[in-house]
């Protein structure tokens, strides 16, 4: 049997009719807008009606209902029993559930653009309105968001994204910054709540991220437009912070971030756009900076200069921390202790995940083992300064308050966690920007002049003390340095600058250092190969003596066996 199309009452299209026209007027009826919206969601399928009220009205209402101050609604409640801030309440519920749907039955189809779906989600995502920023966020922006994870709402956003990826139906960039930006919020509040839907969550959001950096790194150089620069900054700026938050439990979310940006860095700066390339300029030079935030941790630290000095001495890696093997293990909380000999007291350096309820923090604290006194004493915190798998060596205070900067950290020998010496952060920098000739791109382009000094200047100071590295390529790096630095100091003399000009003279005695090394280097192997020649003469004239000698013995011989033979016949 045939389903039958369900039709609207006429009752409710002289609803549609009326919200129409009082949000042309910008009228404002909760109670109205409620009612509009589960009629017009019931018939979408089935009714022109529903559909035109859903195309032309749904991001208006979406704009009224978060323009309003819940401290100026009405609570006054109907015969329902329902507030005005109640509707509202419903009718985002609403919204949400209409955008999710749409996504999840489009997700597929990237010739479907749902724009009306994405014009909402905007709005809606959007930590600006009135209606969040006047509403405590546990009922307000944090259960909207909760709400939409609840409903699976990011993995189809993530499909629907990945989809799209290097097409011209990839959604706006706006777009794109909001579900980001959404994920990341749901993403800390899923990760201070705890439990299995944090690492359920953990998966969806590293799918919407890699559905968006696939889509960067894969657009096609005339798709860089001047006008998006701005945007497409802030969506990368987006995707690093989900990537650090991602890092508390994937070790591997800082070397993909990473690798990202070297992509990324690469496009920008070959684009045609002037403001892209000096973008890339500015990318290179963040990720420069922060090559150190991705350095290994160590397997002792030295704390000195704390105001208590019961606080100051050796700090090892926790057993727990590692394997049998002495590395690392993933995703496990990296922390440190000491037992003071004297009193029998232990101490802890750990990282905080929940610390005040706020972002992760590290302490240096006084463990409490006794059963009727457990928990910890905090003495100094810290702020994170990268991935949390190391803690910072400066940058302490104490945690009552105080200035605690004379506290420092001194590590000892480096652990690598992934087992691999020759592949850490640092040094593939340092094999990029020489097989991918970055630095020929950065001075090469006559844009950007002091940004590109700058950016150079920085990479000399973030390789300092990797110089004398073999592993390094040290007299690549420095005969790339060498070869770009007369114009560099021309360039930079021009400017007023003294830090530059500091920053320059440093540089340059630092690879005066590292030639006279190479040269020095260069010798001994060269004196080496003099002596293997001289030795190697002194083997062949050895070799022809004795043959010499032994031709000398067989004639020698034959001789005097020619004459005993000869005394015989005789």
């Amino acid at each position: 049997m045939k389903a039958v199309a369900q039709v609207p009452a006429e009752m409710v299209i002289d609803l549609w009719h009326d919200v129409s026209d009082a949000v042309a007027d910008g009228r404002i009826d909760n109670t109205t807008i409620h009612s509009a919206l589960e009629h017009a969601i019931k018939y979408y399928a089935t009714s022109e009606e529903g559909r035109n009220f859903i195309d032309n009205n749904l991001t208006a209402i979406t704009q009224i209902l978060l323009s309003q101050s819940p401290l100026n609604l009405s609570m006054n409640k109907d015969e329902l029993g329902h507030s005005d801030n109640d509707y509202i309440e419903k009718s985002l519920q609403l919204l949400l559930q209409f955008i999710n749907d749409d996504l999840r039955t489009n997700a597929l189809k990237p010739a479907t653009k749902s724009k009306i779906t994405l014009d909402v989600l905007k709005v809606i995502l959007d930590y600006r309105n009135v209606y969040y920023i006047e509403t405590p966020p546990e009922i307000g922006m944090n259960k909207v968001l909760l709400e939409f994870r609840r409903m699976k709402g990011f993995y189809n956003l993530a499909i629907y994204f990945h989809a799209r990826a290097k097409t011209e139906s990839f959604p706006e960039w706006e777009v794109v910054h909001r579900g980001l930006w959404a994920c990341y919020e749901c993403l800390v509040f899923k990760r201070l709540e705890g439990g299995d839907e944090f690492v359920k969550f953990r998966k969806e959001a590293s799918n919407l991220t890699a559905s968006v950096m696939n889509h960067l790194s894969c657009m096609k150089n005339d798709a860089f437009k001047d006008r998006d620069v701005q945007k497409i900054s802030v969506v990368v700026k987006d995707i690093k912070q989900l990537h650090m938050e991602l890092a508390l439990a994937d070790p591997q979310a800082p070397l993909t971030h990473f690798n990202f940006c070297k992509s990324l860095i690469e496009r920008l700066l070959s684009a045609e756009s002037q403001k892209y390339k000096q973008y890339g300029q500015a990318t290179l030079h963040e990720l420069i900076q922060s090559v150190h935030s991705f350095r290994p941790t160590a397997e002792s630290f030295d704390v000195q200069g704390a105001s208590d000095n019961i606080v100051n001495g050796m700090y090892s890696i926790s057993a727990d921390t590692c394997d049998s093997e002495g590395y690392i293990i993933p995703g496990v909380s990296v922390s440190y202790e000491k037992v003071d000999k004297t009193t029998g007291q232990k101490f802890k350096l750990f990282l905080d995940l929940t610390f005040n309820e706020g972002g992760a923090m590290w302490c240096i604290s006084e463990e409490h083992c006794e059963a009727r006194d457990p928990g910890y004493t905090d003495y100094y915190t810290a702020v994170p300064d990268g991935p949390l798998i190391s803690p910072p060596f400066h940058g302490w205070e104490l945690s009552g308050g105080g200035d605690g900067s004379s506290l420092t950290l001194k590590p000892l020998p480096r652990m690598i966690p992934t087992r691999d010496e020759h592949n850490t952060i640092q040094k593939d920098l340092s094999r990029w920007l020489l097989e991918k000739k970055i630095l020929d791109l950065v001075v090469g382009a006559d844009i950007g002049i002091v940004c590109g000094e700058s950016t150079i200047l920085t990479l000399m100071e973030s390789l300092d003390g990797y110089m004398k590295d073999e592993n390094y390529m040290p007299a690549k790096i420095a005969s790339m340095f060498v070869s770009i630095l007369p114009s560099i100091q021309y360039k930079t003399m021009s400017e007023s600058s003294a830090g530059i000009r500091e920053s320059l003279n440093a540089a340059v005695q630092r690879l005066a250092s590292a030639e006279r090394w190479e040269q020095a280097t260069s010798r001994t192997l060269e004196n080496a190969r003099l002596e293997l020649k001289a030795a190697s003469t002194e083997v062949e004239d050895a070799q022809a003596y004795l043959e010499q000698i032994e031709q000398q013995y067989y004639q020698n011989g034959a001789f005097k066996m020619e004459n005993y033979i000869r005394d015989i016949r005789v």
